[in-house]
């Protein structure tokens, strides 16, 4: 019984981590961030609180977009927002919300 308790922790042990390893390194050049609207994702380290995020059409992700100068903004990167993953983001109306950007 104490050979199989000892197997189990040390197993759990390296399950764990190997979870932990995997989470360091999905944020490794990453930043947690909140939105105006309040939600909350995961986006690139260079992020600024001036920033956008945006849910660009035919984008399979949100993106970050800074903006640079009178109509001209720039992509700094895709993100993980929480809420606006799975299309939430165009619930009916969402077209009241569209707007152009010229990325450069």
């Amino acid at each position: 019984r104490c050979a199989t308790r000892y197997a189990y922790g040390k197993a759990l042990r390296s399950l764990s981590e190997d979870f932990i390893s995997a989470i360091e390194a999905s944020l490794q050049f990453r930043t947690l961030f909140i939105t105006q609207s309040g939600y909350i994702g995961l986006g690139p380290l260079t992020m600024q609180p001036t920033d956008m995020v945006c849910v660009l059409v035919g984008c399979s992700v949100p993106v970050v977009i800074r903006n640079e100068a009178p109509n001209c903004h720039v992509l700094v990167g895709e993100c993980y927002t929480h809420g606006i993953m799975d299309g939430e983001a165009f619930k009916p109306g969402w077209e009241i919300e569209v707007q152009t950007f010229n990325l450069h």
